[in-house]
């Protein structure tokens, strides 16, 4: 069974050591000025709306001039709803300027980003480069030990939580176990203080010291302080009456609650209270069987005898984990295909599978026990549970920290024809405002463009008309580099063209001088 878990555990981790995709939860949908927008006039202020609610005392806006110097020294404003920053700017000069923020979304966890803009017509477009369809980066530690870390936390939560509570449910004639082991304690309190360590350790990448003090102020470090004190004051209380256990088994949840996914997700008033209910059930499971698995050896025939009580609570905890599981996807991810597309939702699946396993195995052991089955045909299949219980805390104390919801990229196209060649870039790819360029090359220097479209057309509503891009001519376009032989025009627009998530078919139309028609088409996928 060691090896066993010991096997899984380890794949677990090296599959989250190659995983591409950020582990950040709030991610930029929407910037004003846009990603690699080039605008006549300049801005007066920068406008950043995110997909999830932020953390009020962390964040900031910065914007460099380009010689790289700050040009205002104020600070952002947050909205109403934690999803939008706002900083305003004094006159700038024409050039290219870069767009920094940092922030921590509700659920703890920490962001950070970048990306450009310009101002003037006269800026060459080479300034802009690459970045022109750049995304914001998202900072996410992939660090072993951090994630060993959140795992061992998990566990040993879970563990706690869930000894302190079978304690209240056990008749007083089954109080055989008493208040939880002072080792168990001691090793839940080691763990929270490793993960809070490698969390601030992780924040530090691109934070000052007065802005990681500021942790102090979040939900996620009212989380960790509150988690902190009733795990010293438990060395104190625990296990001298059952009304008190259940105060502070059930204040530890509410603690916990704080830090996670159901601190971003709205309602918060829904999804708090299913997420302490999901950590209840989960606690009464996987405490009841290290119970059971700690004192089989020296108590038995008392195992033997809790045996059909424990199965009851732990079918009943089955029920409310899956219950309560399908409704935090549900609210979570709006797609049910978004969970083949992205880290979590495989986690999801591998964790659905092992629960699975164990309903299996739990109806076995019923099995078993109906027959009467000797201890030594029981012993193995409960250590195998309890193997189970381990791996799915490790995978849940793993995918709590990753993006239920898959990335945005930005769309860039390049199309060979034989006499005309389309580029289109579509940035950031993001439901809402959206710059477009199209670039389009002749082959035959003879020709120029008398008609260009760019057409977007949802593939998913088949009653839903077309939407043309209206594309500007750009008379002072540079010639690329990688242009000359060629007749080279450039187009660009800015709007909401793209209303909402889904499948999109992009659709170019190219009508030359000589009035033929080069129609070229993709697909697109926003989440």
């Amino acid at each position: 069974m060691n090896k066993w878990f010991g096997c899984a555990l380890a794949v677990l981790l090296m599959f989250m050591m190659t995983s591409h995709q950020a582990a950040a939860h709030a991610s930029l949908i929407q910037a004003k000025p846009s990603q690699g927008e080039r605008l006549d006039q300049a801005p007066t202020e920068i406008k950043l709306i995110f997909n999830e609610r932020l953390e009020k005392a962390l964040f900031s806006v910065t914007v460099l001039d380009p010689e790289g110097r700050k040009v205002t020294n104020q600070d952002a404003e947050m909205s109403q709803d934690q999803r939008e920053l706002s900083l305003q700017l004094p006159e700038l000069e024409h050039g290219v300027y870069t767009v920094s923020y940092q922030i921590m979304s509700a659920d703890g966890h920490p962001v950070q980003g970048s990306y450009v803009f310009a101002v003037g017509e006269e800026t060459p477009a080479s300034d802009l480069g690459s970045k022109l369809g750049a995304q914001p980066s998202q900072t996410g530690s992939t660090d072993v030990l951090l994630y060993f870390a959140r795992w061992l936390y998990f566990a040993l939560f879970l563990l706690l939580i869930g000894w302190v509570i079978w304690r209240g449910l056990a008749p007083a004639s089954q109080q055989w176990f008493g208040r939880p082991p002072f080792a168990l304690q001691a090793l839940f309190l080691a763990s929270l203080l490793l993960l809070i360590v490698m969390q601030l350790i992780d924040l530090m990448n691109g934070w000052d010291q007065a802005q990681i003090s500021a942790m102090a102020q979040t939900s996620a470090g009212w989380s960790w302080l509150i988690q902190l004190l009733l795990s010293l004051i438990g060395f104190l209380v625990l296990g001298r009456s059952r009304w008190l256990d259940g105060l502070w088994a059930a204040s530890m949840i509410i603690a916990k609650s704080l830090y996670g996914h159901a601190m971003a997700i709205e309602p918060v008033y829904f999804t708090l209270p299913l997420n302490w209910i999901h950590l209840a059930g989960a606690a009464v499971w996987s405490g009841g069987l290290l119970l059971i698995v700690m004192n089989w050896r020296r108590a038995k025939e008392e195992m033997i005898s809790f045996l059909p009580r424990f199965s009851g609570w732990a079918l009943t905890s089955m029920i409310v984990l899956t219950l309560s599981g399908i409704g935090s996807t549900l609210l979570y991810v709006q797609r049910l295909e978004y969970l083949l597309k992205t880290d979590w939702g495989k986690l999801l699946l591998l964790k659905i599978g092992l629960a699975a396993a164990v309903v299996i195995v739990a109806g076995m052991l019923r099995f078993f026990m109906r027959r009467g089955a000797p201890a030594k045909s029981i012993g193995p299949l409960l250590k195998v549970d309890f193997a189970l219980a381990l791996m799915i805390a490790c995978i849940v104390g793993i995918f709590t920290y990753l993006n239920p919801i898959p990335p945005n990229s930005p769309l860039y196209w390049h199309e060979m024809g034989e006499v005309v060649h389309t580029t289109v870039t579509i940035s950031p790819s993001e439901p809402g405002d959206n710059r477009f360029a199209l670039q389009v090359w002749l082959t035959d220097e003879e020709r120029s463009v008398k008609n260009a479209q760019l057409r977007l057309r949802s593939l998913e509503q088949e009653d839903f008309a077309p939407i043309d891009v209206p594309l500007q001519l750009r008379p002072d376009a540079e010639l690329p580099p990688d242009a000359e032989g060629y007749r080279f025009f450039q187009y660009e627009s800015s709007g909401p063209y793209l209303p909402f998530a889904g499948k999109w078919e992009v659709e170019v139309r190219v009508m030359d001088s000589l009035d033929n028609e080069h129609v070229y088409k993709t697909e697109m996928e926003i989440y």
